[in-house]
């Protein structure tokens, strides 16, 4: 699993490569808790794209993050292209619902005002 995060127009953008399987999956939810505390809420954008895997473990910290966002009045997103495993997990699960999902990474900053 590869982590890491950048500011892009003032949106925090995640990037999760990998898989986060369960070993992983609480190392994940820490990455995403730290950065929430260290920057504080503000529009967040977590990006799939590289992801291979993710363990239900992953699934919760990343709902959780949007729970947190949520909560502040923080717009969260998730960019995971069409056809990849997480898509296709969370449209089984129903949590596609739940989410704001985007194609890509430049979607998703578009959708939040932002030109990269």
């Amino acid at each position: 699993m590869e982590l890491d995060s950048d500011r892009i127009g003032g949106v925090l953008v995640v990037s999760v490569a990998g898989r986060v399987d369960w070993s992983g999956a609480q190392g994940f939810g820490l990455f995403l808790d730290d950065l929430v505390r260290r920057l504080g809420t503000g529009p967040m954008i977590l990006d799939t794209t590289d992801l291979t895997y993710i363990a239900s473990g992953g699934i919760r910290a990343m709902l959780i993050a949007a729970r947190t966002q949520a909560r502040s009045s923080a717009r969260f997103a998730v960019c995971s292209p069409e056809n990849s495993f997480l898509r296709s997990l969370l449209a089984t699960t129903g949590l596609a619902r739940a989410l704001e999902l985007h194609e890509t990474r430049e979607e998703a900053l578009q959708a939040f005002g932002v030109e990269d």
